[in-house]
């Protein structure tokens, strides 16, 4: 019981800095792969020879070109990144009230892959960690997320007591 109570203690605490809102940047969802604006493929009708002889009637072979060159799909701006992230983040956040730890670790995985230095990410996943006694992982992503916080006191401070708080539990468990 003491346990899950500092951990929702720390959840709420990242949840408050993190501010827990939604972007509304207005941006659609992310687009993949290649966009064409016409697949098919024109066929230029071959020219009709001008009748000379009969060893001049040879025709040229008909000669096809796209019709439209494929062009890349844009990339995805920043902007829709940070609003991606931040909608898994509050994604992860529910399945992690929910009791969810498993895909609550997913969500905040695949956030992370989308920014690697997003500090409440990590400090998120290093609460689910704990929270899944994977005690080394969670120092881990503790200290990841410090790395990448700069001037976030708050969550610095949440990420020590968290590795302060793991640190003891396997002091005493050793003991």
């Amino acid at each position: 019981m003491k346990h899950w109570l500092f951990f929702s203690g720390i959840i709420a605490g990242i949840m408050l800095i993190t501010g827990c809102g939604t972007s509304t940047t207005g941006e659609g969802p992310p687009v993949s792969g290649m966009k064409r604006e016409s697949s098919a493929v024109e066929t230029i009708p071959p020219e009709k020879p001008v009748p000379s002889s009969p060893s001049s009637r040879i025709e040229p072979a008909p000669t096809t070109q796209p019709a439209e060159k494929a062009t890349p799909a844009p990339r995805q701006s920043a902007s829709g990144v940070a609003m991606a992230v931040t909608q898994l983040l509050e994604r992860a956040r529910a399945q992690l009230a929910h009791g969810e730890l498993d895909p609550a670790s997913a969500t905040v995985e695949r956030a992370v892959r989308l920014d690697p230095h997003h500090a409440e990410g990590w400090a998120l996943l290093a609460v689910i960690r704990a929270r899944q006694e994977k005690y080394e992982e969670a120092l881990a992503f503790a200290q990841k997320s410090n790395i990448f916080a700069g001037d976030n006191e708050a969550l610095r401070k949440q990420n020590d007591e968290l590795m302060a708080h793991i640190r003891s539990e396997k002091a005493g468990a050793s003991h």
